[in-house]
Order: C-alpha cells, then sequence, then structure tokens
C-alpha cells in the first residue's frame, strides 16, 4: 500500500523527497529544522529499510535545499508574491541549511 501526492508530482530523485518529508516533520514552529527529531527520523527510515543510499543520507541537507527551492518555485508559479510570508520562510529556511547544513550520523 502506498501514498500518491498528485500535487507536484515529478520523476526526480527519491533522496529531495526524504529531505523533504524530513524538514517537514522534523522543522520547530520557527521553520527550522530540529536536528535531533531529524535524526530520528533518518535513523527509523534507515531501519525501516528505506531505498535512499547512506552516501545520499549524508548530504540531505543539499537535497534539503533543493526541496525548499522547488517548493519556492512552484509556488510563486501558483501567484505566490516574493514577500509573502511562507515564501519568506522557505527562503530563510533556506539560507539557515546553507549556513547550518546538517550531517546525519
Amino acid at each position: 500500500m502506498g501514498v500518491i501526492d498528485w500535487h507536484d508530482a515529478q520523476v526526480g530523485p527519491l533522496a529531495v523527497e526524504v529531505a523533504g518529508a524530513t524538514f517537514e516533520f522534523c522543522r520547530d514552529s520557527g521553520n527550522r529544522l530540529d536536528t535531533g527529531a531529524a535524526q530520528l527520523f533518518i535513523d527509523a527510515y534507515r531501519a525501516s529499510g528505506g531505498p535512499v543510499p547512506n552516501a545520499e543520507i549524508a548530504v540531505l541537507s543539499n537535497f534539503m535545499r533543493v526541496w525548499l527551492q522547488r517548493d519556492v518555485a512552484l509556488n510563486l508559479l501558483c501567484g505566490a508574491q516574493p514577500g509573502d510570508p511562507y515564501i519568506q520562510r522557505q527562503v530563510a529556511a533556506f539560507r539557515r541549511l546553507v549556513d547550518e547544513a546538517w550531517v546525519p550520523r
């Protein structure tokens, strides 16, 4: 059994989807990645046999930035404005991940 999210369905690296899920499930109320929660999420992902290789998990922050860029671009294409609070939060999260890259254990 599975879930298909047709909202922005596309072919792409699975690591980007894992990165997006990690960010969405493990961010705090300030839209910052909670690295402790993210580590638990990735530990559970690995324990369940998730197919993304450890070499890609090691650079998950990079994939999170790709996911954030795609999210912002899609929202802008759908009519959001650069000054919208959601866009600003996502851009700030992107910048934090540049400055504070998280490396899973």
